[in-house]
């Protein structure tokens, strides 16, 4: 397989639009986004513990390394690590991702990849690194929007002071990223211009991607939804639906006011950054007595809702082992 040209990579905090638009996107007839890979999360720092990949043995463990792993096989990509070795044009880092990616692409028929992990907001200098010609989509959504959303899921913080720091983080990364890149390479949409006028920014992403230009109708994701984007219809239901502008917002009735003033006093200053208007003038942080509440929830309650989820813990555990064996300082060239 040739190397890729231009894969494309939309980032952005979770809860933020990214799984709908990609949906939309993967309707294009060229274009392949899989489910989240967490490639570049996962194996992050250990790179170069594999060695030189132009060695096939290397080759082949990293390779191997990475069908193995618990999101990747959600994949079900029905690929010996020989028979992708043989594929990959370029015996590299990039070229073996590149390689992984272009053969799900072709498994659906499509030419063009793309990537939507949302973790990956985190990692987009070793993403550059690797693809210094890869374009970004950021998409922002109003964080006090994502507090509500994030805090009814099982998964990651659940107040909304942990819930701010975490947006808040996501933001100030592409921030700083887009200054080392040129203004070519990204595009940054709100999630509520997306869903106010989906068919004017879809034309949008088209033209920055370089790509067909395909009307809103032709990308409704009902007809085109693969299942395998989803942990389940109660996290991810809005896919089987046309974009909802009640979903703009709807912090001001799920929130108190008590959490939307913490939200503002951690985050304000991104919020203003993206245009959304606070709701206070001068919004107090956090108490004291809110914090130790806020930990109790956080860690402990956190903790006991996971207690069943035997084979998450364990594929956790087996990735901290795997990179506390091959911790390698990531160094670029």
């Amino acid at each position: 397989m040739e190397m890729s040209d231009q894969p494309f990579f939309i980032v952005g905090s979770q809860r933020s639009g990214t799984t709908l638009l990609q949906t939309y996107l993967d309707a294009h007839p060229d274009i392949c986004i899989p489910p989240e890979s967490h490639i570049f999360e996962h194996f992050a720092g250990t790179y170069h513990s594999y060695g030189d990949l132009s060695d096939s043995a290397n080759l082949l463990r990293f390779i191997r390394e990475l069908l193995n792993d618990a999101t990747l096989r959600c994949w079900r990509l029905d690929v010996s690590a020989e028979d992708l070795a043989m594929q990959c044009q370029r015996r590299d880092v990039p070229g073996v991702i590149d390689c992984l990616f272009q053969w799900y692409a072709k498994r659906e028929g499509k030419t063009r990849w793309g990537d939507k992990t949302p973790a990956h907001t985190l990692y987009l200098e070793d993403i550059h690194h690797f693809f210094p010609g890869a374009r970004y989509i950021h998409l922002i959504r109003d964080g006090r929007d994502v507090a509500e959303s994030l805090s009814r899921v099982y998964f990651g913080p659940n107040t909304v002071d942990r819930i701010a720091l975490l947006w808040q983080r996501y933001i100030l990364a592409f921030q700083a990223f887009k200054k080392k890149i040129g203004p070519e390479q990204f595009l940054e949409i709100r999630f509520e211009d997306f869903l106010k006028d989906p068919e004017a920014i879809m034309q949008r992403i088209c033209r920055f991607l370089e790509i067909s230009e395909i009307t809103f109708n032709q990308a409704v994701p009902q007809t085109q939804r693969r299942k395998d984007y989803v942990a389940s219809d109660s996290i991810h239901g809005a896919l089987s639906h046309q974009p909802d502008t009640s979903k703009i917002g709807v912090y001001q009735k799920k929130l108190s006011m008590r959490q939307i003033e913490i939200f503002e006093a951690v985050a304000g200053s991104e919020l203003k950054l993206y245009e959304y208007a606070l709701q206070m003038e001068n919004p107090r942080g956090p108490t004291g007595i809110e914090k130790v509440r806020f930990f109790v929830t956080n860690y402990f309650l956190s903790l006991v809702r996971r207690v069943g989820k035997w084979q998450h813990l364990r594929e956790v555990l087996q990735y901290k082992l795997r990179r506390m064996s091959k911790a390698c300082p990531f160094k670029k060239t």
